[in-house]
């Protein structure tokens, strides 16, 4: 958590104007400790590298104005504007006239010279301990942290009983795991991303040792029929933070989501053409990548990195995974245009490759595997698109499917009526589990994580459930365990 130390001038210049005894004292103790509230409230939020290597803050600015308290004796003027007026001003905001309520941004700020930040959560204060005192450190709650981790729970302790549910999913940490993750982390060389899951570990651990073992997730939920969470959440970490969180448990996901949901569609297609052919007649490439898949990836693999030196074969399964799960969303193989703004942007697939594998990108793009996968994915989304204007008239002009021209967007419709398929095909999986007693320890949105290991019969019985009530034909599951 950031902790603030003044300048004394500010202090001072505030008892020459307010100079009744204490008064200053308490305007400018109240502003600082709102301040600070605000800022460490958002320090958990994902921040760039030039954030941090400016010393950049998410905060909400208005808040800092408006509940940071105002002078009584001096016509009732927030404290904020006359620390403002005054040249004293202890914020700037960096993003000027980009953070309001129209684009939904908010506020960038820096602390002035008058500031002193010291964050005593700090990375470095951590690997400059003794494993002794950083035992200590992690095992209990740092005094003069705990009112501001208190503070964050507040508005879940204060929700009834009876609410809770609809508004939170609420986590069983296993603590000494993620512990045990905070500790390599700190004993490990790091890397910026590092450093942002060391504080969302270190914000899930303070959190649930002060909530009996678990960590609450306030509920966000999307128009496109995702359950979403505020701030850090079992979905926003990484892959092995997740795992140190829910120890030993089991993680269940649709094989390759989007994919299969939308092959579904092909056997409706091909009787809208009047083709008796089979669907891996017409989709092979989907039909193989669905099918054989670890065979697709590996003669892609071999293809695009044959030649390739200095990038391991971990790091190549996963930069090929990585673009075909952005072709799989809609991402584009070679586009480049400019933004709303003016401003240059490149394709996913780009930016995956990046400056470093630009032939091994070219080579991509160019096969086979990708081109067919790419002509056969389009044909049944036109088919998807078509259907389902026809079924629903108003998708046409509902807002969030609208482009800022004022036109139904192909790539948001596909996502809304995925999303949506993606979370009835889900809520089917959670019903099973609960006729059988087991209970979801978390939502991932095409995944699920229980405490125990399902039977290869339970998970054909889910399947096959999801299967008999939505149609989606190649409905399979995956199964990882968090070790």
């Amino acid at each position: 958590m950031l902790r603030l130390t003044v300048d004394g001038k500010v202090l001072d210049a505030l008892k020459v104007a307010v100079p009744k005894k204490n008064k200053a004292k308490e305007r400018l103790e109240k502003y600082v400790s709102n301040l600070e509230q605000i800022v460490n409230l958002e320090i958990f939020r994902t921040r760039p590298f030039q954030m941090q290597f400016k010393e950049h803050y998410w905060a909400s600015l208005t808040a800092i104005q408006e509940l940071g308290g105002q002078i009584w004796s001096l016509n009732n003027i927030r404290t904020h504007k006359w620390l403002e007026d005054n040249g004293l001003q202890l914020v700037e905001q960096v993003n000027k006239n980009q953070a309001n309520n129209i684009t939904g941004e908010i506020a960038i700020i820096k602390f002035t010279s008058l500031v002193k930040v010291e964050d005593d959560e700090d990375l470095a204060k951590l690997q400059a301990m003794t494993d002794a005192d950083l035992e200590q450190y992690l095992l209990s709650m740092p005094a003069n942290n705990l009112a501001a981790y208190q503070s964050l729970l507040a508005p879940f302790w204060a929700t009834p009983a009876s609410q809770v549910n609809a508004d939170y999913d609420v986590l069983n940490v296993n603590i000494p795991s993620v512990i045990a993750y905070i500790k390599r982390l700190v004993r490990s060389k790091v890397s910026n991303k590092d450093k942002t899951e060391f504080l969302k570990a270190l914000r899930v651990l303070r959190v649930a040792q002060i909530n009996n073992n678990t960590y609450p997730q306030k509920k966000k939920l999307s128009e496109f029929g995702r359950t979403y969470y505020e701030g850090v959440s079992i979905q926003s970490v990484n892959k092995n933070l997740r795992k140190s969180i829910l120890a030993n448990c089991y993680e269940y996901d649709v094989k390759s989501s989007v994919v299969a949901w939308k092959l579904a569609f092909a056997y409706e297609l091909l009787a809208s053409e009047g083709k008796a052919c089979l669907v891996d007649e017409q989709f092979t490439a989907i039909y193989y990548y669905l099918t054989y898949k670890k065979d697709y990836f590996d003669d892609l693999q071999l293809k695009v990195f044959g030649s390739t030196i200095g990038l391991s074969d971990d790091k190549q399964k996963a930069m090929i995974k990585e673009a075909m799960t952005a072709l799989s969303f809609g991402g584009k193989l070679n586009a480049q245009w400019k933004n709303r703004f003016g401003k240059d942007e490149v394709s996913s697939v780009i930016k995956i490759f990046g400056n470093h594998f630009i032939n091994e990108r070219l080579i991509f793009t160019k096969s086979v595997e990708v081109t067919e996968f790419n002509k056969q994915q389009a044909r049944l989304d036109k088919f998807i698109i078509k259907k389902f204007k026809a079924l629903y008239p108003y998708l046409l002009t509902m807002p969030a499917l609208q482009t800022n021209a004022g036109n139904m967007s192909r790539s948001k419709l596909l996502a809304w009526l995925y999303q949506n398929a993606e979370t009835i095909a889900m809520d089917i999986v959670r019903s099973e589990l609960r006729k059988i007693g087991v209970a979801v320890q978390a939502n991932i949105h095409d995944a699920i994580v229980v405490d125990r290991k399902l039977t290869d019969r339970e998970v054909k019985c889910i399947e096959q459930a999801v299967i008999a009530k939505t149609n989606l034909a190649y409905f399979s599951l995956g199964e990882t365990h968090y070790v």
